[in-house]
């Protein structure tokens, strides 16, 4: 029988980040791989495939972690990594959903397929639209309506 719910709900903010599970006994925050309930929206890169993201991205001096990228969501900007390449807010907020996950696998042993990421209520259509493709670009589905 195909699963009906989606369990998993992501606050991708601007400065911190957070993922509840809906648990039969309420919600739960989901930890992420350093235990603590909130993320920081931060990314830095400290060498080709060393992608580090929140606290640990804003702990590593001289790499020039990137915060508040979600602002650009729906932009052309990009932003220039410590290695010189450029990351697009989508990019820098799969990143984030990408950690995010990792405190679900760490702590469920399981990887959502289906997940609800919530947006500011001043987002227009193009910010909305960066963001689900930022969900896609972390292997997620963003639930857009659910029956």
């Amino acid at each position: 029988m195909e699963r009906q719910t989606v369990d998993f709900g992501i606050d991708l903010g601007t400065t911190n980040s957070v993922l509840a599970r809906a648990m039969p006994e309420g919600i739960e925050i989901v930890r992420n791989t350093l235990e603590s309930e909130l993320t920081s929206s931060a990314v830095a890169v400290i060498g080709p495939g060393q992608i580090l993201v929140g606290q640990d991205a804003l702990d590593k001096p001289g790499f020039g972690g990137v915060t508040r990228f979600k602002r650009q969501m729906g932009t052309t900007n990009s932003f220039r990594m410590a290695d010189g390449n450029q990351m697009t807010p989508e990019q820098l907020s799969a990143e984030v959903l990408k950690e995010l996950m990792a405190g679900v696998q760490l702590r469920y042993d399981m990887r959502p397929e289906f997940v609800v990421v919530t947006v500011p209520a001043m987002f227009q259509q193009p910010q909305c639209e960066a963001t689900h493709r930022a969900v896609e670009l972390a292997g997620l589905q963003a639930v857009r309506d659910f029956q």
